[in-house]
């Protein structure tokens, strides 16, 4: 009723001149020109996405400052109307009237609806509906009031005064709409801010860790933050000391003569024909080292025995894409080509990782299978970075532990380079992208529900069942990014933890790929 509301108050204001008529015509102006501004902001931005998130965002604030500034103005001069005009002549605002009526019963509807759906699983944008519909049916509640004792009893003393009270009561919520959408959320447009993630939201056993680890990403994970952490020493996993497993460190060559550093977990006791499977670290594609792998490793080797590679892959900061992917694959072809060294059977060559390492490990299989050169059986990309464009609910505005929008968009900034905010990303660097899903191999990954990369690892899922492709997945209540690690001890931690092995164990015992011959 936004479009046609203003129309027929509007044409009822020749009719009746009541105050509350007269506030409510100018209240679904405002509110309809908000909702204009915000289609036509928001048509740009998914139109050219904008190659400076500051342009983006000072797009949004300009619309935000004359959307907000404009309910203002309209709030206060209804009640400076309201206030200094108690003359106005009275009349038929039966037009009005009907419009109020009907939009208090299709926001209490809808404020009704999203509160019973956030009782029955409670969710942040069934929480924000619910109170935005109940703030418009209050205020169509009252104008409906007001105007129905206009109708009954236009020149009764006390008519004077309810009508009084119904305009202040509009151009109170005009003023309180328009601060806030100033301040960046417009009244049409709160589910945007759908990811706004409180200490409630968390599953209680990851709350603690969740507080701390809220502020890291605001400090560290900058576009500087990412360049002078990946400049740092890496002091870890050098020494790795493991009760159940060898680690071996070997530099294998790339095709321009350089060499890449790989790490080689192994059972203790030889191992014939087990499964290879290809781990790739995350870290954003800016953070982080082979090394990452160890406790991984111990976890496949107690679903079953396997021998786990894991490159340690140049990061966006030293060469943004396709380094990353090329030294995955080349690692990948090391891996086929040494099959038989390794103790690994050629025919369960497996790729897994955790957030870019998953991303990179989507975007592997993708590669490989248009390569045609070696055949990948089972992929395992946990929580995988899968989509640069960014339009998904979850990764919009999220600002949940560990990982975040912002995280997000400069990690992306630094693995695509010159690519970035353009149409021309390849599905290989990010595999949202994709438009063929056929003949990948079979899947399983989890995500966390509060995480800005739930979305897309659902749509990629699904992406995935629609090509036939079998895939074995789980959202993890009440979780965000990389949770099972922050917190590793908590229930909801080993429940993930055993998704892993389980999906292992039942990739080993039921999915081969034959490699090519010649």
């Amino acid at each position: 009723m936004s479009s046609p509301g203003p129309i027929v108050v509007g044409v009822a204001l020749f009719f009746g001149r009541s105050s509350t008529q007269l506030a409510d015509f100018i209240r679904r102006t405002a509110e309809l020109m908000a909702i204009i501004v915000s289609l036509v902001v928001f048509r740009i931005l998914n139109k050219n996405i904008p190659s400076d998130l500051s342009q983006k965002e000072k797009l949004e604030r300009t619309a935000n400052l004359f959307v907000g500034a404009a309910m203002c103005l309209s709030g206060s001069a209804i009640i400076f109307v309201a206030l200094f005009s108690p003359a106005m002549e009275r009349g038929n605002v039966i037009p009005g009237l009907i419009i109020a009526t009907l939009g208090t019963i299709v926001n209490s509807w809808f404020f009704l609806r999203y509160r019973r759906l956030n009782r029955e699983k409670p969710d942040a944008i069934f929480a924000v509906q619910s109170k935005l519909y109940l703030a418009k049916s209050l205020v169509d509640a009252s104008v409906t009031t007001a105007l129905a004792v206009v109708t009954v009893a236009p020149d009764a003393p006390a008519t004077f005064y309810v009508d009084l009270g119904g305009s202040i009561i509009v151009g109170v919520y005009l003023i309180m709409n328009g601060i806030i959408t100033i301040r960046g959320r417009s009244i049409e447009s709160v589910h945007n801010k759908t990811m706004d993630i409180k200490n409630s939201m968390i599953e209680k056993d990851l709350r603690a860790m969740g507080i701390i680890m809220k502020i890291v990403p605001r400090i560290l994970f900058t576009e500087t933050g990412l360049r002078l952490l990946s400049k740092m020493p890496n002091k870890m996993g050098r020494k790795i000391k493991s009760d159940n497993l060898q680690v071996e460190e070997k530099w294998i060559p790339r095709k321009d003569g350089s060499k890449l550093r790989i790490r080689i977990f192994k059972p203790l006791e030889p191992v014939v024909n087990v499964p290879g499977f290809l781990w790739l670290h995350g870290g954003g594609y800016a953070l982080g080292s082979p090394e990452q792998a160890a406790k991984t490793a111990q976890r496949l080797n107690r679903a079953s025995k396997c021998v786990i590679i894991a490159p340690d892959y140049r990061l966006s900061t030293q060469a943004p894409y396709p380094a990353a992917l090329e030294d995955c694959y080349q690692t990948l072809l090391w891996m086929k080509s040494h099959a038989q060294e390794l103790g690994i059977r050629d025919n369960q060559l497996m790729v897994g990782g955790d957030s870019a390492g998953g991303g990179l490990a989507a975007a592997l299989t993708l590669y490989a299978r248009d390569k045609g050169e070696v055949a990948i059986a089972f992929q395992m990309p946990l929580y995988p970075m899968l989509d640069d464009r960014m339009r998904s609910n979850s990764s919009r505005d999220n600002n949940a532990p560990v990982w975040n929008s912002r995280s997000n968009y400069n990690c992306w900034k630094l693995y695509l380079g010159e690519l970035f905010g353009s149409a021309n990303v390849p599905s290989y660097a990010a595999p949202s992208r994709a438009a063929d899903y056929s003949n990948l191999p079979p899947a399983a990954t989890f995500v966390g529900e509060l995480e800005p990369f739930r979305d897309e690892v659902i749509q990629y899922v699904e992406n995935l069942r629609n090509a036939g492709v079998p895939v074995n997945f789980q959202i993890f209540p009440g979780c965000y990014h990389a949770f099972e690690q922050v917190c590793p001890k908590a229930e909801i931690s080993q429940k993930a933890f055993a998704f892993i092995e389980n999906s292992f164990r039942y990739a080993v015992e039921n999915y081969f790929a034959e490699q090519k011959i010649g």
